[in-house]
Order: structure tokens, then C-alpha cells, then sequence
């Protein structure tokens, strides 16, 4: 099933036609562990657009087969409620147990549990919504605040177009070389902006 007709705009429907199907997963996870080709049956004719496109923009629900827990920096868990956000912990028969060659790594596991780095919220239909990555996020007053919350709204002042993106050794976007190499744009589109 793809995007509904009646999808907000903004959607990936509205602006290009296009049904998206959205997929999660990982190296570790070889590769999917969740996956948002749209609507629940069970939720269909019950949202408003703007709801329907909340869920649309969400990872997914939980391929079957996976086990996810959403652990706070304690390791305890917080529920499933689409506001609590904990760190992705996953597990399954094709997920990860361990690093070749590698001592246990507690900080990589925890009960058995594969930790993702990814911050996220599973609503209590089941959609999971990733908001950060761990190790992107600010710590205050025990808890995680996104990175992205400091930005001004979500639309950009600005827009470069690159014939292609640095990537690292093994394929994935390297965010250190793209921060180097636009923090001065950066730099002065903060300096620019008013208080």
C-alpha cells in the first residue's frame, strides 16, 4: 500500500507522485528490522491527514521476528507510549550477538540486546520514530535533548547542491569531513541570523 490520497502536504506523495515505502535497519540487523509501507489496516479510515502523515514519516512497525526495547541512560525501560524516548536495543534471529574477534563488549549489548546508538520513540501502535542518534544528542538534567531541537523550524535557509557526499571506508556518510568542510557556510549563516 502506498501514501493515501489524501496524504498532507508535504508528504513524499504530494511532491513527487512517488509511493515510498520507508525501511530501518542496519549492518548489525542484516539489514531490516522495521518497515512503514503506510497505514496499519486497523488505523486506516480512523486518522486525519495530518495524523496519517505523522505515521508516515515514522520508521515502521517491527518486522516479525524482532524484539525491541527502548532502554533511558540508566538502562531501564520507558514505555511504549510515542512520547518516551529511549536508545534502540534489538534483537533476532539474524540480528547481531557479537563482534568477531572481540571481547564481550558490554557497552555495544546489554541483556542480550544488540544497542542500535539510535534514539527513538515506538507509539502504542507500534511505529517506531527515530529522533537522533546517541551520540548527536546534549545530556542535561538526566535527560537527552535531540541536537535538532536547537535549530530554528525545520526549514533550511538555504540549500547546496554537491556532485557527490564524502563517505567513509565502509559506505556511510562521513559527517566530520561534511562538517568540516561547511562550517565556515555554517559559521556565517549563524552569525547572520537574528536573535
Amino acid at each position: 500500500m502506498g501514501l493515501s490520497a489524501s496524504a498532507a502536504p508535504g508528504s513524499a506523495s504530494w511532491l513527487t507522485g512517488a509511493d515510498v515505502v520507508h525501511g530501518y535497519g542496519a549492518t548489525e540487523t542484516t539489514p531490516l528490522v522495521a518497515v512503514n509501507r503506510g497505514l496499519k489496516p486497523s488505523l486506516r479510515g480512523t486518522l486525519t491527514g495530518e495524523q496519517e502523515w505523522d505515521h508516515q514519516r515514522r520508521q515502521g512497525l517491527l518486522v516479525p521476528g524482532v524484539d525491541c526495547r527502548l532502554v533511558d541512560e540508566a538502562g531501564h525501560d520507558v514505555p511504549f507510549d510515542g512520547v518516551s524516548q529511549g536508545e534502540v536495543l534489538l534483537r533476532g534471529p539474524w540480528i547481531i550477538e557479537s563482534y568477531h574477534k572481540l571481547e564481550e563488549d558490554t557497552s555495544r549489548f546489554l541483556d542480550g540486546y544488540w544497542r542500535s546508538g539510535d534514539l527513538g520513540t515506538i507509539d502504542p501502535d507500534g511505529y517506531l520514530k527515530l529522533t537522533d542518534r546517541l551520540k548527536d544528542v546534549i545530556k542535561s538534567g538526566g535527560e537527552w535533548i535531540s541536537s535538532g531541537s536547537f535549530a530554528r523550524w525545520q526549514l533550511p535557509d538555504r540549500v547546496i547542491y554537491v556532485d557527490a557526499l564524502p563517505r567513509t571506508s565502509v559506505g556511510k556518510l562521513d559527517k566530520k569531513a561534511m562538517r568540516a568542510a561547511y562550517a565556515e557556510t555554517y559559521r556565517q549563516a549563524t552569525s547572520a541570523a537574528p536573535s
